[in-house]
């Protein structure tokens, strides 16, 4: 069984209010990446309340393959990455270091 712990510090803001409010703050997506479901919706779901498009990846090769075909349609679509550490086919650390050795082959701005 897994058990995932993490916190997250946000400006407070009046939903209600749309002068405070902007549908897409970053101006792209976030992408998520956790083999855990329930993680991912719920990451999802407080990120989307919050304006932002959202896409998810349930694995290291699923993360690096979304991000890629992301990047190569849209340039600038992905502001955020949030990605679990441990996860099955590629672990988290071993994805993001593939996306980075792609940007620089590529000369993408991160």
């Amino acid at each position: 069984q897994t058990r995932s712990i993490f916190s997250v510090s946000l400006k407070t803001i009046d939903f209600h209010d749309a002068r405070t409010f902007e549908t897409e703050p970053s101006g792209g997506a976030i992408l998520i990446a956790d083999d855990e479901y329930p993680n991912r919706f719920v990451l999802s779901q407080f990120c989307e309340r919050l304006g932002l498009r959202v896409n998810s990846a349930c694995d290291g090769q699923d993360l690096f393959e979304k991000y890629i075909l992301g990047r190569e349609k849209q340039p600038d679509d992905y502001k955020c990455l949030i990605v679990d550490y441990q996860m099955p086919i590629m672990m988290g650390p071993e994805a993001v270091q593939k996306i980075r050795d792609i940007e620089r082959q590529k000369n993408w701005p991160k």
